[in-house]
């Protein structure tokens, strides 16, 4: 509701709730006596109330205008038939309708009437009381000179509020614009600082993801070059483990490009490139690359593979990832001369891909976040080895773009066991 319109209905309000109760004595006390009277009271105050009425309704508020001219031509009728003075109270109807009119000529058409009939009632009662005529024309034009100097002094006072009005509306409506655009700006400069947020933590998941995968490659890379260094290898199997660090070194490269252009990529657009992998020759060149880092804390990785021939579609280079991940996991969280063990079987159409370890296991209040992106288990390894908490979340992502899954189960004594499932044929 504007305010216009809220200014117009105080002033009716107190212009009108004040005369209804009177106006309803006078028709009771008018029953009798004079009937005729009192039903012309009756109507006033039904048209006061419908005045009211629409308004709480704030429904067709137009009617308001003529229920306050039918009120008008009802107190003239009663000053006209019954000479009770309505004629003041006709004065107060009319500004009442001139706080409703809108158009300039409604305004003086309507101030015109009132006038004229308030002069033409005038003269009617003195004629009545049988005065000198001309004093009646000198009294009845000295009262329509106040009243139309009166109508020009309201006209040029309405016209002042006009403006004003007008003006206040025009700055309400510059500072509600204002204020929509400076709402729209803090949106904008809200969603600039996620925006700016969001890709400083990418940038920080691309570094620690990185860090991550190359820790473990680079981890066996160590442990073979040490064999090496230590001159316990013969020829023939320091040609093998060469062969085993250009593999894992050009492995490692290939991630850190997977790295990049899946941050370059959305989930959806980033292609997956699928290949027929044999599940047991990709199981094998995993433990081979880090039997050497389990090797240095005397843990025994024991596979329990599928036929040879069982392969599956997917990226072989990522399901190594997970696998590699799980494995190097198992061997960090492993106690001294235990074992890790890592089964890849096929059931129902699943790769399932289970690594078991006997180490330290993982807190129960901890448990539902090992998978999250930014992870809340950290922890050190059984010989302090530092942990980046994002293995196991590239593990997921890798698992659910297959259409897989992965789970957690946790050991009965102590350790865990990590099942990741990849539809065979997908």
């Amino acid at each position: 509701m504007s305010f216009a319109e809220r200014q117009k209905i105080h002033l009716l309000n107190i212009m009108i709730l004040p005369s209804i109760l009177p106006m309803i004595c006078f028709a009771l006390m008018n029953m009798y006596a004079r009937p005729g009277l009192a039903l012309l009271n009756t109507a006033n105050v039904l048209c006061y109330l419908s005045v009211i009425t629409l308004q709480v309704w704030n429904r067709y508020l137009s009617l308001r205008l003529y229920c306050i001219a039918a009120t008008g031509i009802i107190f003239f009728a009663e000053a006209l038939f019954y000479s009770n003075g309505m004629e003041f109270a006709l004065l107060l109807t009319v500004i009442c309708g001139l706080v409703l009119t809108e158009k300039t000529w409604h305004y003086l058409l309507l101030m015109l009437l009132v006038v004229a009939a308030f002069c033409y009632l005038q003269y009617y009662q003195r004629l009545a009381l049988q005065l000198d005529k001309p004093m009646v024309i000198r009294v009845v034009g000295t009262v329509a000179s106040c009243l139309l100097l009166l109508t020009a002094g309201l006209f040029y006072f309405r016209g002042i509020y006009v403006s004003y009005h007008q003006l206040v509306e025009g700055q309400k409506q510059l500072l509600e614009q204002q204020q929509v655009q400076l709402l729209q700006q803090q949106a904008e400069l809200v969603q600039k600082n996620a925006d700016l947020k969001a890709l400083s933590e990418s940038r920080q998941k691309i570094l620690l993801t990185l860090a991550h995968d190359l820790h473990n490659p680079l981890s066996g890379i160590e442990a073979l070059t040490n064999l090496m260094v230590q001159g316990v290898i013969g020829e023939h199997e320091r040609n093998s483990l060469l062969q085993v660090i250009s593999n894992t070194a050009n492995r490692s490269l290939q991630q850190m490009q997977d790295v990049l252009d899946a941050q370059r990529f959305s989930d959806a657009s980033y292609p997956l490139v699928k290949e027929e992998v044999f599940v047991s020759g990709m199981v094998q060149e995993v433990v081979g690359l880090l039997q050497f880092k389990a090797a240095e804390k005397q843990i025994h990785l024991q596979c329990t593979l599928p036929d040879t021939t069982v392969t599956i579609m997917a990226n072989r280079l990522q399901l190594m990832r997970v696998l590699e991940n799980l494995v190097m996991n198992a061997i960090k969280f492993s106690y001294l001369n235990s074992v890790v063990k890592i089964q890849a079987t096929i059931a129902d159409d699943w790769l399932l891909l289970s690594v078991c370890d006997e180490g330290m296991g993982i807190a129960l209040d901890k448990q539902e976040f090992v998978f999250n992106d930014v992870s809340r288990v950290q922890q050190l390894g059984t010989k302090g080895e530092k942990s980046f908490g994002l293995g196991l979340s590239i593990c997921r992502q890798i698992v659910e773009r297959h259409g897989g899954y992965i789970t957690l189960t946790p050991g009965k004594a102590k350790g865990c066991e990590f099942v990741a499932s990849f539809p065979v044929k997908a």
